[in-house]
C-alpha cells in the first residue's frame, strides 16, 4: 500500500471517529499521540538543523525555547500572540537570509512589529490561539501534502489532498447539529482545560453560542488533531526508528511513559506540564513550514522567496511532518 493510500484510509477513518465521538477522540488522541509526537519531531528536526542554515543554529534553538518558556509560564493570550508572532517571523528572517548581522536585525523588526497583533480580537486570536493549534494541525498540514503531491505530481496524491479538503469543509457547512451526541463529564471537564477551543473556533465561524454548534465545532478540532497525529506517525521513512540513537530512544521512552503517567492522574495538570513541549515542537517548525511555503511558490509560480537554495533534506509530501 503506497504511503498516499494510505493517508487517504487514515484521514477518513480521523473523520469518522470525528463526528461519532469528537470530544472522547480529541482529548484521547492529544493525551496518547501528542507526547509521543512532540517527543519524537523534536530529535528529527534537530537532525535536520531545524531547517536553518549555517552554525546559527545552536542560538536560533534555544532562542525558540527561551520563547516556548515564556510561553508555558505566562498562560495569557496576548502575551501569547506577540512570542507567537516574533517565533513565525524570526523563522522567516532564518529562511530568508544566511547572514548573521541581517538575521539579528530582522528578527528585532519583526519584534519592533509585534504590536500589530493587538490591533484587533482577529490577529490576537490568530496569533495566541489558532496558530499554534488548528492552523498547525490543519493548515501546514494540508500544505505539506500539497507540496508532495505537486513534486510527485502522483493521482494518489492529489487524491488525498482532496480528500483531506472535502473532508475539513464539510465540518463547517454542514448542519451544525449534535444528532443526539452526548459527552461523558470527564471529557468535557478535560476539554475545558483547552480553554474552551471548541465554543472560541464556534463564535469565530460565528455560529449560535450552543451545545450542537460547540459539538460541530469539536468534530473539526478532533478531526485536525487526530490526523496531524497519524499523519506524522504514517512517515516511518522520515522518522526513521532504526537510524535513531539507543539513548535517544531511551529517553523518548522514559518521558513518554512519565508523560502517559501525569495525563493518567490528572488530565489538566498533564496540559500544563507539556506544553513546553507542546509550543515548542510548532515553533521549532516554523523554518520547515517557511521553506515548505518556498517551495510551492517555486513549483507553482517559478518564483522563489530569498535567494538561496533549499538545504537538502527538505521533505516532500507524505514525508513531511504534520
Amino acid at each position: 500500500m503506497s504511503i498516499n493510500v494510505l493517508n487517504t484510509i487514515l484521514i477518513l477513518v480521523a473523520y469518522g471517529l470525528a463526528y461519532v465521538i469528537p470530544f472522547e477522540l480529541f482529548i484521547v488522541t492529544y493525551a496518547i499521540l501528542g507526547p509521543l509526537h512532540y517527543l519524537t519531531e523534536i530529535p528529527w528536526l534537530q537532525r535536520k538543523g531545524y531547517f536553518v542554515e549555517s552554525a546559527q543554529q545552536t542560538w536560533w534553538f534555544w532562542l525558540l525555547a527561551i520563547a516556548a518558556t515564556v510561553v508555558t509560564l505566562t498562560h495569557v493570550v496576548y502575551g501569547f500572540a506577540h512570542i507567537s508572532f516574533i517565533a513565525f517571523g524570526s523563522a522567516l528572517v532564518m529562511v530568508l537570509t544566511p547572514d548573521r548581522n541581517k538575521r539579528i536585525v530582522g528578527i528585532a523588526l519583526v519584534a519592533a512589529l509585534s504590536f500589530i497583533v493587538r490591533l484587533t480580537t482577529f490577529t490576537e486570536f490568530l496569533f495566541g490561539l489558532y496558530l499554534t493549534t488548528l492552523i498547525h494541525v490543519l493548515v501546514f498540514t494540508w500544505l505539506f501534502m500539497l507540496l508532495g503531491s505537486l513534486k510527485e505530481k502522483k493521482l494518489s496524491g492529489y487524491i488525498s489532498v482532496a480528500t483531506l479538503t472535502v473532508c475539513a469543509l464539510s465540518f463547517l457547512v454542514m448542519p451544525q447539529s449534535a444528532n443526539g451526541y452526548k459527552y461523558a463529564p470527564y471529557f468535557a471537564q478535560s476539554a475545558e482545560a483547552f480553554g474552551y477551543i471548541e465554543k472560541r473556533l464556534s463564535n469565530l465561524l460565528g455560529w449560535t453560542n450552543d451545545y450542537d454548534s460547540f459539538v460541530a465545532a469539536m468534530r473539526l478540532v478532533a478531526f485536525a488533531y487526530t490526523y496531524h497525529y497519524l499523519n506524522w506517525f504514517s512517515k516511518t521513512r522520515i522518522i526513521q526508528w532504526h537510524k535513531m540513537p539507543v539513548r535517544t530512544m531511551v529517553l523518548i521512552g522514559l518521558l513518554y511513559t512519565a508523560s502517559m503517567a501525569v495525563y493518567a492522574y490528572d488530565f489538566r495538570i498533564g496540559l500544563n506540564v507539556l506544553l513546553f513541549l507542546s509550543v515548542a515542537h510548532v515553533y521549532l517548525e516554523f523554518p520547515l513550514n517557511w521553506r515548505s511555503f518556498q517551495q510551492i511558490s517555486r513549483e507553482l509560480f517559478a518564483t522563489r522567496i530569498g535567494k538561496q537554495p533549499v538545504p537538502r533534506g527538505v521533505p516532500v509530501q507524505s514525508h513531511d511532518p504534520a
